[in-house]
């Protein structure tokens, strides 16, 4: 297994996990709602992929002192806490958390901040993360501002 493909499924494991256990859990629940729940999960788990990717690139480029240094540093930091927030979100939506729109709201902004340090790049990686990005808060602020919270 590459190590991108290792830090992809580390980061994204526990969200799989978390979501495995409230399928099962969700016999009582109308079939819509655990299809909307693992949908958004899904949206931000691929996010959350893409940043990882986008974060071991430049940390690659940092280790061979190749590109923009500084330009690098930052996209690895931004990259890093957005694959956090999506991380987050996922595993408070998977667990019904009565914290999951706040926690949706500020995934938003992250990601929201993570695409814009992403499409200053050239870089088909980084592109494609900043794509990523913009779909996940474009969901993400859908979620927060439909109340998705629960009690």
């Amino acid at each position: 297994m590459q190590r991108r493909d290792l830090l992809s499924t580390l980061g994204l494991g526990a969200a799989a996990l978390t979501v495995t256990g409230r399928s099962a859990l969700a016999g009582s629940q109308a079939q819509g709602d655990v299809h909307a729940h693992d949908e958004g999960v899904s949206v931000m788990e691929v996010c959350a992929k893409y940043c990882n990717e986008a974060a071991l690139h430049c940390l690659t480029q940092l280790s061979k002192g190749e590109g923009d240094a500084a330009y690098h540093a930052q996209a690895h930091e931004i990259t890093v806490a957005c694959q956090e927030f999506c991380h987050l979100s996922a595993q408070l939506m998977a667990r019904h958390s009565s914290l999951a729109g706040v926690a949706h709201e500020a995934n938003a902004k992250a990601c929201d901040a993570c695409a814009e340090v992403c499409e200053k790049s050239d870089e088909a990686i980084m592109k494609e993360c900043a794509e990523q990005c913009r779909k996940c808060a474009e969901h993400c602020r859908s979620l927060a501002t439909d109340g998705h919270q629960h009690g």
